[in-house]
């Protein structure tokens, strides 16, 4: 039988979640003026409805397209993906520390990756709790 909604609540996308989302693209200078509106809509609508199946599968939607969006002109600050890019914007001022054995390499990225990972993962219950409705919950569960 096919699941129609999303049972656990860490994996919705909520409220809070679109709100950031569109900060963020906000603060990346992309040009949200396509979906801005479509935003508001899905952030206008009760938990319920949000938490529905076909809402949800908009909601990824609408986040798959926040990442094709164009930044805005004029965007005073440069974000560089590559690391060529990264070079680039550099200049000559780019200066390489030393070579890096295959093994240093292996360790530094499993490293990254690891931790990237078990941030994510202990931090997402939390991701839009402000401190303030935070610590109340920690104070009375021991």
């Amino acid at each position: 039988m096919p699941r129609t909604e999303i049972r656990e609540a860490q994996l919705w996308i909520s409220r809070d979640d679109l709100a950031t989302e569109l900060r963020q693209c906000v603060d990346e200078g992309k040009d949200v003026s396509t979906v801005r509106g479509r935003f508001e809509e899905l952030m206008a609508l009760d938990e319920e409805e949000l938490r529905g199946e076909a809402a949800q599968a908009e909601c990824c939607a609408l986040l798959d397209r926040c990442a094709g969006l164009p930044q805005i002109p004029g965007y005073p600050y440069v974000e560089p993906e590559t690391l060529e890019e990264i070079r680039a914007e550099c200049g000559e001022g780019f200066v390489a520390r030393g070579e890096l054995s295959d093994e240093r390499i292996y360790d530094s990225v499993h490293g990254a990756i690891l931790g990237r990972c078990i941030g994510c993962l202990l931090g997402q219950p939390v991701e839009t709790v402000r401190r303030a409705q935070l610590w109340p919950c920690l104070l009375y569960t021991s």
